[in-house]
C-alpha cells in the first residue's frame, strides 16, 4: 500500500507539473499581441464557413459520414445528431450503417454490466475468503430457523470495531460502485450495483451471521461518495498527455478505470473534459483537547505532530462561457479533503470528507473574455465525514454518512477578485464516540447497556447536520473559513443482545442487555485559514481549528474542547 502510494504521488507530482507547464502556455499565447483576437478571427470564420456550406461539398460530407458509420471503429458517440446539419437527410439518419453502430452500442453497454458483475463478484469473494478464515465457525443461527434470516425482526446492529464498520466499509461500498462507473454505467444504475453487493454481501456471504442494518444503510452512500471521487479522479487521469509519469498515476491513482478498460478492451479517454482543483501540502500542527465532567477536568492533552493534506475538486461539467441554466444528474461535481496527522507515539488523526453532488441546476453568467462571471449550482449532494483523534489513552471518534440532502455552491469573480460560498444540509447516519460511557459504568456497575459501547465505545448513530463554507481572493492571497454543526443520538431497538430478540440463539458468553442507553451528542467546529501563493504553484498557509462537543450519557454530561494550529506549504496541480 505505500508503495502504491509513493507510486501515485510521484506520478501526480509529475503530471501536476505537466499541467501547470499547459496552462502556463495557453495564458503566454493569449498574452501574445493579437492572439486572443486571432484566435477569435479564426474561431468565427470556422464557424460561418460550418454554417454556410459550399453546395458541391454536401455529398462529400455525406460520403464522409457513411464511411465512418460503416467503419470497425464506428461509434456513435463519435458524430453530431445528424439532425443538426442541413446536408443531413432521413435516408443518412435510417442508415443501416447507423443502425449497426447502435446495436452495437447497446452491445458494448451490456459488455460494461457483465464486467461489473464479474468485478464485484471478484470484490466479494475476497471478502469471502477473510470471512471464512477469521470466523470460528459458530453460527450465529438456531439449527433450521436460518430461513427467518431474511424477515425484518432478524436485522441487528453489530458489534465491529470502528474501523471496520465505518472504513472498511466505506471502502467496499467504493470499490463497488466505482466497478460499475468504470464501466461506463449511470449513476442510479452504479448505485444500485452498489447495494445490490452490499446486500449480497449481508445474506449470502455472511450467511452464518445475522444481517446489519447499520452496513446496510451507511454502505451504499459512503460508497458513493468516495467513489465518484474515486470515478472521476480515474477519468481525468486518462484525459491528460501520454508519457510514463501519466502512466504510473493512471494504474495507482486511476487504478479502478485502468484496470476496466485493460480486461475489457476499451479506450480512453471518454466521458466529458473534467475542470480540477487540486491542492498537496506538507505541513506541522499542535493540537490541544480538554474533556471536562460536572465542571471538573477529566482528561487534557496536548501534542506536535507533522501532516499531509489534500484538497481537490473534480467538475464534469461545461466549461464557462455564456449565459444560462443547464441541469445535470450524473454526479458531475465531486471534492475529496483529506487530513493525516502521526507521530512516533500514539497519538494520531485523520480527517477525510468527500462530497460528491448527485444532480441538480447550474447557472452560469460568464463574460466572453472570462474576466467576470457568476456561477452557482443548487442540487442534492450526499458526502462522506471520517474524523477520528487518538491521543494517548484518550480518543474521539466521528464517521457518518451524509445522506442525500441540499447543496448549494456559488462562485463569483472580476479580475483578481473571486468570492466563494458553500452550503450543505443532511440528514446522518453512522458512528459516534461515546464520550461518557466509562464514567456512566462506573455508576452503574450492574447495568448492561448498548453492546456497540459496551464492546467498542461508540454507538451508531441517527443524527442531522449543516457546513457554510466562504472563501475569498485577492491576487496572490486567499482567506477562507468553515462552520460544521450536527447532533446525534443512538439508533436503539436493534441490539442483537437485546431481552426477547426474535431468532435469536443466546451467546453463553454475553449477558442480555439491561438498558438502551439515552444518549444526545452535539458538535460544532471552526476552521479558518490564510493562504500566499510564492509562485509556480507553490503556497503556503496557516489554520486553525476548533471543535467543541456537548453529550448528554444518561446522568453524565460531558464536554470537550479541542483546538488545532498549523502550518503548511504545498503545490497547486
Amino acid at each position: 500500500m505505500a508503495l502504491i502510494i509513493i507510486l501515485g504521488a510521484t506520478g501526480l507530482w509529475s503530471v501536476g507539473a505537466d499541467m501547470r507547464a499547459a496552462s502556463a502556455d495557453a495564458k503566454a499565447r493569449s498574452a501574445e499581441p493579437g492572439g486572443q483576437d486571432a484566435d477569435a478571427a479564426e474561431a468565427a470564420s470556422s464557424r460561418a464557413d460550418h454554417e454556410a456550406p459550399d453546395a458541391s461539398e454536401q455529398p462529400d460530407l455525406q460520403g464522409s459520414i457513411l464511411a465512418l458509420a460503416q467503419s470497425d471503429d464506428f461509434a456513435p458517440a463519435e458524430i453530431e445528431s445528424p439532425a443538426r446539419s442541413d446536408v443531413a437527410s432521413d435516408a443518412l439518419i435510417n442508415h443501416p450503417a447507423l443502425d449497426r453502430g447502435r446495436t452495437e452500442s447497446s452491445s458494448w453497454r451490456s459488455s460494461g454490466r457483465f464486467w461489473t458483475a464479474a468485478e464485484i463478484a471478484a470484490i466479494l469473494a475476497g471478502g469471502g475468503m477473510q470471512y471464512w478464515t477469521e470466523r470460528d465457525g459458530s453460527p450465529h443461527w438456531a439449527p433450521g430457523d436460518w430461513p427467518n434470516r431474511f424477515s425484518t425482526d432478524a436485522l441487528i446492529l453489530d458489534t465491529n470495531d470502528f474501523r471496520t464498520n465505518y472504513a472498511f466499509h466505506t471502502v467496499a461500498g467504493a470499490s463497488y460502485h466505482v466497478a460499475a462507473r468504470a464501466s461506463d454505467l449511470s449513476l442510479l444504475e452504479s448505485a444500485a450495483w452498489n447495494l445490490g453487493a452490499s446486500l449480497t454481501w449481508e445474506y449470502v456471504v455472511e450467511f452464518r451471521d445475522k444481517a446489519d442494518v447499520n452496513d446496510i444503510v451507511f454502505t451504499t452512500p459512503a460508497g458513493v461518495a468516495m467513489g465518484e471521487f474515486s470515478h472521476r479522479l480515474g477519468r481525468l487521469l486518462h484525459q491528460g498527455r501520454e508519457g510514463r509519469a501519466w502512466d504510473i498515476a493512471r494504474w495507482t491513482l486511476g487504478f479502478p478505470q485502468s484496470f476496466d478498460d485493460a480486461v475489457a478492451g476499451r479506450s480512453s479517454p471518454r466521458g466529458p473534459p473534467i475542470a480540477h482543483d487540486i491542492d498537496v501540502g506538507l505541513g506541522f500542527s499542535r493540537a490541544t483537547r480538554t474533556e471536562t465532567r460536572g465542571g471538573e477536568s477529566a482528561a487534557e492533552h496536548a501534542f506536535a505532530l507533522p501532516h499531509v493534506e489534500l484538497s481537490a475538486t473534480l467538475t464534469a461539467l461545461p466549461q464557462r462561457g455564456g449565459r444560462g441554466w443547464r441541469l445535470f444528474s450524473n454526479a458531475e461535481i465531486t471534492s475529496l479533503d483529506l487530513q493525516i496527522a502521526g507521530g512516533s507515539g500514539r497519538e494520531n488523526a485523520v480527517y477525510v470528507l468527500s462530497d460528491t453532488v448527485l444532480a441538480g441546476a447550474h447557472f452560469s453568467d460568464v463574460t466572453e473574455d472570462g474576466t467576470r462571471g457568476l456561477e452557482a449550482s443548487i442540487g442534492t449532494s450526499t458526502a462522506l465525514r471520517y474524523d477520528t483523534v487518538h491521543y494517548g489513552g484518550s480518543r474521539d471518534r466521528l464517521s457518518v454518512a451524509h445522506l442525500p440532502g441540499l447543496a448549494v455552491d456559488t462562485d463569483y469573480w472580476r479580475d483578481s477578485f473571486q468570492a466563494q460560498l458553500s452550503a450543505r444540509v443532511h440528514p446522518d447516519y453512522g458512528g459516534m464516540h461515546a464520550l461518557g460511557y466509562p464514567a456512566w459504568q462506573d455508576r452503574n456497575p450492574d447495568e448492561r447497556g448498548l453492546s456497540t459501547v459496551e464492546e467498542e465505545g461508540y454507538y451508531h448513530a441517527f443524527g442531522g447536520s449543516a457546513r457554510l463554507a466562504v472563501e475569498l481572493g485577492l491576487a496572490r492571497l486567499r482567506a477562507g473559513g468553515e462552520v460544521f454543526a450536527a447532533a446525534y443520538w443512538p439508533h436503539r431497538g436493534l441490539d442483537e443482545f437485546r431481552q426477547g430478540r426474535p431468532h435469536h440463539e443466546p451467546d453463553e458468553d454475553r449477558e442480555a442487555i439491561t438498558l438502551e442507553q439515552s444518549i444526545r451528542s452535539r458538535i460544532v467546529s471552526y476552521d479558518v485559514w490564510l493562504r500566499g501563493e510564492l509562485g509556480r504553484g507553490v503556497f503556503a498557509e496557516a489554520r486553525a481549528e476548533a471543535r467543541r462537543g456537548r453529550e448528554r450519557f444518561e446522568e453524565v454530561y460531558t464536554r470537550a474542547r479541542a483546538m488545532r494550529l498549523g502550518v503548511a506549504i504545498g503545490i497547486t496541480l
